[in-house]
């Protein structure tokens, strides 16, 4: 079985679950969960079905299933990124982490030209969820131990 459709396979029961765990929430509170949770359920069926019809097109001529290396340091890389953000935001609240993530995938993904375009870009999308979540709506966001 090929990453992908694994991760896929993961993230369909994951979001399943949530959404079974949203029915016990009151029904005006469970309905902006379960819309998130089945749109994402869609769009991972869809994706599934893809890469089941793509599976009978290209089995025999390519080999997509052999782990290499260079696929091996990417993942690794991401989830590298994905846990070091995350572990910042326990410590310095939202903006550290999103801001940390963002900064983490234009080092190791985007090209050495385009950095301080992508780390800005991260740094005004963080700004503005900010304040539309948390001034604007009231809904407070991760805090950290320090903020």
């Amino acid at each position: 079985m090929r990453l992908e459709v694994a991760f896929e396979l993961v993230l369909l029961v994951v979001f399943v679950a949530l959404y079974s765990l949203a029915t016990a929430y009151p029904e005006r509170s469970r309905q902006f969960p379960q819309l998130i949770a089945l749109v994402t359920i869609a769009l991972l069926l869809l994706a599934l079905g893809r890469n089941f019809a793509r599976s009978f097109t290209t089995a025999a001529s390519t080999r997509r299933d052999r782990w290499d290396r260079e696929r091996a340091a990417r993942v690794a890389r991401a989830w590298g990124v994905i846990v070091v953000a995350t572990a910042c935001g326990a410590v310095g609240g939202f903006l550290i982490s999103v801001v940390l993530f963002f900064l983490g995938f234009a080092f190791f993904f985007g090209t050495r030209q385009a950095f301080w375009r992508h780390a800005a870009i991260g740094v005004a999308i963080s700004a503005v969820i900010w304040i539309l979540f948390d001034q604007i709506m009231g809904v407070p966001l991760l805090a950290g131990v320090l903020w």
